[in-house]
C-alpha cells in the first residue's frame, strides 16, 4: 500500500488538512474550534469526540455545542497540550483513512525562523498521532515544519505525485500572500527560501469584514450568527432565516472591497511596484473572494490566485511530503 502523505495547516480560523496517496488528494476543512465534550444523552446520534490526554473533546462545528468553544490565536497555542492535538485528531477522524508516511506542516513566515516554535508545533502533532489508530495501524509519521508561504508555493509548483509541474518559480524571486481569517501574512521567497526580514503580517484578515456583515445580518434579520456561520453564508451567497434562503443585506460586499484596498495599500508600502517579483501567489480563504483580491490584481499584474486557495497551503504541504516519500528530497 502506498504510504499516505499528510499536509496539516492548523490555522487560527480553520483547520485545512490534506492526505495524498500520489494519485489522489483529499482535503477536509473545519473551524479551528475545540471544546470539552459533555453528555449528549437523548440525541438521535452520537456527537463525535476525540481523546487527548484522557479528556474527550468536540472539534470544529461540534464545538459550537459548548457555550464557550476554545480558539487561541497566540503562540501559546503551540504549547497547549490539548488544542492542536484535538484539532489534528478531529481532521484524521473526519478523513477516516489509514495513516503513515511523511507529514509537512508550517508556521507563519514571521515565526518560522524560531526553532523553539517549530519544535513545539512538531511536538503537538506527535501528541495527536502517537496513539491514533486506523485499520489496526499506528500512525508513525516523520514531521517537518516549514514556513507557511512555502506551502502555497509548493501547491502551485508541485503536482500530486510531488514532481515539479510548473518550472521556473523554484529559482525565481516570488511574493507569497496568505489572506487568512485573522491576519494577512506575506513574504518574499528567493530560490525556495524565505528572504530574511521579508515576512510581514497585517491585522487585515477576513474576520473584520465578516464582523461588519455579522452586524448587518443581525440588524436586518434579528439573527445572531457566529463568524464561521457568516463566512458560510457569504460563500453560499445567501443566509438561512427560519429555514428559508434569504438575500445577504444590501451593501454586504463593501467591507470586502475596502479590506482589499487596505491590503493592496499595505503591500505597495512593503513591495513598491513589485517589479522584481516574477510572480505573486495568493492563497488563503480570502483569495476566494473576488471583491477582495481584485485590488491586489490591479496593483500587481503578475498575481496568481492559487487553485482552490483556501486549502492551497495544506495541499502544498501534502505534495511536499509526497516528494519526501517518493524522491527523498
Amino acid at each position: 500500500m502506498t504510504a499516505i502523505a499528510h499536509g496539516a495547516n492548523i490555522g487560527h480560523g480553520y483547520v485545512k488538512y490534506t492526505i495524498n496517496t500520489g494519485d489522489h488528494e483529499e482535503t477536509i476543512i473545519f473551524p479551528a474550534l475545540v471544546a470539552p465534550a459533555s453528555s449528549t444523552d437523548g440525541n438521535l446520534h452520537d456527537v463525535p469526540t476525540v481523546e487527548v490526554h484522557g479528556t474527550l473533546w468536540w472539534t470544529g462545528e461540534d464545538a459550537l455545542l459548548h457555550p464557550a468553544p476554545i480558539s487561541l490565536r497566540s503562540q501559546q497555542r503551540l504549547y497547549d497540550r490539548h488544542i492542536i492535538p484535538a484539532l489534528v485528531k478531529g481532521a484524521l477522524q473526519r478523513l477516516n483513512q489509514p495513516c503513515g508516511g511523511a507529514c509537512v506542516t508550517g508556521l507563519p513566515a514571521a515565526w518560522s525562523g524560531e526553532r523553539d516554535l517549530a519544535v513545539a508545533l512538531g511536538s503537538r502533532l506527535r501528541d495527536a498521532v502517537a496513539t491514533q489508530y486506523y485499520h489496526g495501524t499506528t500512525l508513525k509519521t516523520g514531521i517537518r515544519v516549514i514556513s507557511e508561504p512555502l506551502g502555497a508555493l509548493y501547491g502551485v509548483l508541485l503536482d500530486p505525485s510531488g514532481a515539479i509541474a510548473r518550472s521556473g518559480y523554484e529559482l525565481s524571486r516570488v511574493g507569497v500572500i496568505d489572506l487568512g481569517h485573522n491576519t494577512v501574512d506575506a513574504c518574499i521567497v528567493q530560490a525556495m527560501n524565505v528572504v530574511p526580514e521579508s515576512a510581514i503580517s497585517f491585522e487585515l484578515g477576513s474576520a473584520s469584514p465578516l464582523q461588519q456583515l455579522q452586524t448587518k445580518i443581525s440588524g436586518r434579520y434579528n439573527l445572531d450568527l457566529t463568524l464561521h456561520e457568516v463566512d458560510s453564508a457569504v460563500r453560499a451567497g445567501c443566509v438561512r432565516v427560519a429555514g428559508e434562503e434569504c438575500d445577504l443585506p444590501s451593501g454586504w460586499d463593501r467591507p470586502w472591497l475596502a479590506n482589499g484596498h487596505q491590503v493592496a495599500d499595505a503591500l505597495v508600502r512593503a513591495w513598491g511596484s513589485g517589479a522584481k517579483l516574477a510572480a505573486i501567489i495568493v492563497a488563503g480563504g480570502g483569495a476566494e473572494m473576488p471583491m477582495l483580491v481584485q485590488a491586489i490584481q490591479q496593483r500587481f499584474r503578475q498575481t496568481i490566485i492559487a487553485p482552490n486557495p483556501q486549502t492551497a497551503i495544506a495541499r502544498g504541504y501534502a505534495r511536499r511530503a509526497r516528494r519526501y516519500e517518493e524522491f527523498g528530497q
